[in-house]
């Protein structure tokens, strides 16, 4: 364990704050500091007994983030020095620290030579705000006689206020000690490696970089996006998860897990998942297998089988442009976070996947064909092939353009033991999903 008593560790985040305390957890594997501070606008779920939460105002932009980072962190930091840390970039390597790197008041990663933060020379190389050392001292300086803060505070530190600073006595790294603090991007001309140094930055995405992002993801995946409370849920649908199109889904941005599931009712469906005991899951119909995805990580390592089918239907839709390669990361994706279970992807139409199916299912999802003549044969083999007690979900029960809605309605007259999660504010014209639960 490297004692670092008078270090304080912090990270400023107001986005990924879960992803951030898996960071931070990184580092205290084999570090103590003297404090371990988060800053941020919300208080995280995973947050441990040994980290402390600041409020702080909500962030929202790089220059938000820079002028929080000059003007305001000082007032929190009561130790010489202080190591930023963030949910792409963090310690990896303990075995790398060197006791020269306090001998400075700043150090951070080297930028390429051929950066656009380097119009003066090799010195100014030094280097990355993101995960670095600085001392108390240099950030009391930087406050004083900062100017205008802009978009980047390290480059206002280490280029805009070199000088005066330097002046004032604050130090900074040499570039052949920093190459061997922190990595950020590929540096040939410095003949360092990944293995070589301290910490690391992950936005410049080498290999090495990817590889330690996929160990946080899966770790958030498995271990903390299932345990959210469900106001976090739907926060974490609309503004993490990635949306198939934000205008009709309600996400913030398009991409990553491409959801086609309105937040506000889809974590009710994640809520009852992880709520009931389900030991073999079944989802016809994938679009591109984020909704299966998030649904196996909600139902949790206890199933011990999650099967899915789909015939590709939606490959010749231009805004879905589905793939089995795109079903497939999100399934090979569940194999690894769940190796326990049974995972099985079935290109098939649903006819025929049942005429040769022999299981039975606790839940079966049905949000395949859409027409009424579709979905109410999917619904007829579901009832053969679903477990006594077992649970039936419906998919866009609320879009009265497609047979879904007519199916669902037939359902639910014959029976009590149903729910629905109907979401659609008064004020908002929009394409209307839904989805029903029935009890069997």
């Amino acid at each position: 364990m490297v004692d670092l008593n008078n270090v304080t560790l912090f990270s400023v985040d107001c986005k990924y704050y879960e992803k951030t305390i898996l960071a931070i957890n990184e580092c205290l594997k084999n570090f103590s500091f003297k404090e371990v501070l988060f800053l941020s606008d919300k208080k995280p779920t995973n947050l441990p007994e040994n980290v402390k939460f600041i409020k702080i105002r909500s962030i929202v932009s790089l220059e938000d983030y820079s002028s929080f980072m000059i003007n305001e962190l000082p007032d929190f930091i009561n130790t010489e020095f202080c190591l930023s840390v963030h949910y792409d970039g963090w310690i990896i390597n303990e075995n790398n620290w060197r006791s020269e790197f306090l001998d400075y008041d700043y150090i951070g990663a080297p930028w390429k030579v051929n950066s656009h933060f380097l119009p003066r020379g090799e010195k100014y190389r030094v280097g990355n705000g993101g995960v670095s050392i600085r001392s108390k001292k240099l950030m009391e300086a930087a406050r004083k006689i900062a100017p205008n803060v802009g978009y980047h505070e390290d480059t206002l530190i280490v280029h805009t206020l070199r000088a005066p600073l330097e002046d004032a006595g604050i130090t900074f790294a040499p570039l052949e000690l920093a190459k061997y603090f922190a990595y950020e991007a590929e540096c040939t001309d410095l003949n360092v490696s990944f293995e070589d140094v301290l910490a690391f930055h992950g936005k410049s995405h080498t290999k090495s970089h990817i590889e330690k992002m996929k160990y946080i993801t899966k770790k958030y995946y498995r271990d903390v996006v299932p345990k959210l409370p469900n106001n976090k849920i739907i926060h974490w649908l609309q503004y993490e998860a990635g949306c198939q199109d934000p205008a009709v889904f309600f996400g913030s941005y398009r991409g990553n897990l491409n959801l086609q599931q309105i937040p506000y009712e889809y974590a009710n469906l994640l809520d009852m998942f992880r709520n009931n005991k389900i030991n073999s899951y079944l989802e016809l119909g994938l679009g591109n297998g984020g909704s299966f995805f998030v649904d196996c990580m909600f139902i949790g390592n206890k199933c011990q089988k999650f099967h899915a089918v789909d015939d590709l239907s939606y490959a010749g839709f231009v805004h879905i442009k589905q793939t089995e390669d795109k079903i497939m990361s999100k399934v090979n994706l569940v194999k690894e976070l769940i190796p326990k279970s049974e995972v099985k992807f079935f290109n098939s139409t649903t006819d025929k996947f049942f005429e040769e199916n022999t299981e039975k299912y606790d839940c079966i999802f049905i949000d395949a064909d859409h027409s009424y003549e579709g979905v109410k044969k999917d619904y007829i083999n579901a009832l053969k092939y679903i477990n006594e007690g077992g649970i039936i979900i419906f998919h866009d029960i609320g879009n009265t353009s497609v047979g879904v809605a007519q199916c669902w309605d037939e359902v639910k007259s014959k029976s009590t033991s149903y729910e629905e999660h109907l979401w659609k504010p008064d004020h908002v014209d929009f394409y209307n999903c839904g989805i029903g639960i029935y009890y069997v």
